[in-house]
């Protein structure tokens, strides 16, 4: 049960559901129209919600605000692209709601870690040399820091017919942006 952040009061159980569902349609609506310029007015319209309720309620469920969640969504849809189609890094640029190269790249690269281009060569290289392209972190090297770390421990299971590399990544905050804590 979420806690009402003004006095600490638990939530009804109903506004919950409520703000979730709200939520949900919203992310919907985002994923329809990720070429369209999305203001938070337009959000909180299809939320039903006043812009600066929506904005405290939306980052209540999902942990990031509105436009940043956004942002996320559209590098999400321009990785598809890149790694499944031979759309020029401009084309998809455009296609997922920049109107900017530069600021697509920027995004893209800050979000993921490694540019546009470099993800999309990255797609034709051997899967033995895919973690050649990124810088080792020195800090994270064992014979530079032998104190133990803490781990994880678990099991990755993909679709019987998934064929491929998987990267697995910790990162501090709740959706995955830049070069992975570990």
């Amino acid at each position: 049960m979420l806690l009402d952040s003004h006095n600490r009061a638990p939530k009804r159980p109903d506004t919950v559901e409520f703000h979730s569902r709200a939520v949900q349609r919203v992310v919907g609506a985002i994923r329809q129209r990720l070429d369209e310029n999305i203001s938070l007015a337009d959000m909180a319209s299809v939320a039903y919600m006043s812009r600066y309720h929506f904005n405290r309620t939306f980052r209540q469920v999902t942990g990031l605000p509105p436009r940043r969640f956004l942002s996320k969504l559209r590098v999400e849809a321009a990785t598809r692209m890149l790694l499944n189609t031979d759309s020029s890094v401009t084309d998809i640029c455009l296609d997922v709601g920049y109107s900017s190269l530069g600021t697509f790249v920027r995004r893209f690269s800050g979000v993921l870690g490694i540019s546009p281009r470099k993800l999309r060569m990255l797609r034709q290289s051997p899967s033995n040399n895919l973690l050649d392209c990124f810088d080792p972190d020195p800090e994270k090297d064992t014979a530079l820091n032998p104190l133990p770390q803490p781990g994880i421990v678990g099991r990755v299971q993909g679709p019987p017919s998934f064929s491929g590399p998987i990267f697995i990544g910790l990162f501090p905050t709740p959706i995955p942006e830049g070069r992975p804590a570990a």
